[in-house]
């Protein structure tokens, strides 16, 4: 048999948290057999290779270093290309998996009702030194994360992988779930630890803003609230029906 998870990792300058997040998979309650670790290493110019490196005996590692940085979208679709898993979760080099994260996923992977996986998650605020345990029952694609959510790699091929977007979750979620006409699976574990600290990609408001724009354009207000809501989008649609 192949193997059954690809866990992706795209790492651009990560040596923060690296070594944190290897770990988690170190402590995985699964046989080795069943999972990969795929490292893309986007053109780090700190130590995250190096880190990598050190964990090679320890897990089912492949590491592979872009010459220059390619972007996060383009890293996360070489790493669709080069995976070996039917099921492929994202898992970012400043997070970390619940110990009991892929063992749980084994559980629910041969459902054939569904090709959408998904769990609570830990929003982790190191600046503030606060943790909040974040319910996610009621399906809102707009609550999710670009990381921890466990998709079908036939299906990601066959709508393309990743778009160019700020939100490139969204973009994927929304065109995959369409692709798969299947509803999302919730299981209710804690099972994501997500890391919320100053400097991260979502933590620039304008750079937000501009995400959301983009989202609205390619896909239309009213299409984007039939996959959740969310207040950024609220607000939009306010001012769409004002004008």
């Amino acid at each position: 048999m192949g193997v059954k998870i690809t866990v992706l990792i795209c790492c651009f300058n990560g040596e923060r948290f690296l070594k944190r997040s290897l770990e988690s998979l170190v402590g995985q309650k699964v046989k080795l057999r069943d999972f990969e670790v795929l490292f893309i290493d986007d053109g780090s110019k700190d130590c995250s290779h190096e880190i990598a490196k050190r964990f090679e005996k320890r897990l089912p590692l492949r590491i592979y270093k872009n010459d220059i940085n390619l972007g996060l979208t383009e890293s996360c679709n070489k790493g669709i290309q080069l995976a070996k898993g039917d099921w492929i979760v994202r898992l970012d080099a400043d997070d970390a998996f619940s110990p009991e994260m892929l063992g749980t996923l084994l559980i629910y992977i041969d459902l054939k009702e569904t090709d959408f996986i998904y769990s609570n998650r830990k929003d982790i605020f190191w600046d503030k030194g606060e943790e909040v345990n974040v319910d996610l029952q009621d399906f809102n694609v707009f609550r999710l994360i670009a990381s921890g959510i466990a998709m079908r790699r036939s299906l990601l091929f066959d709508i393309g992988g990743y778009r160019k977007f700020f939100w490139e979750e969204y973009d994927l979620y929304i065109r995959y779930l369409g692709k798969s006409q299947k509803l999302p699976f919730h299981i209710k574990k804690t099972l994501y630890y997500y890391s919320v600290y100053k400097g991260s990609m979502t933590s620039d408001p304008r750079k937000i803003e501009q995400g959301w724009d983009e989202l609205v354009n390619e896909w239309g207000i009213n299409n984007l609230k039939t996959y959740g809501s969310d207040e950024r989008l609220n607000e939009k649609f306010a001012n769409n029906h004002n004008c």
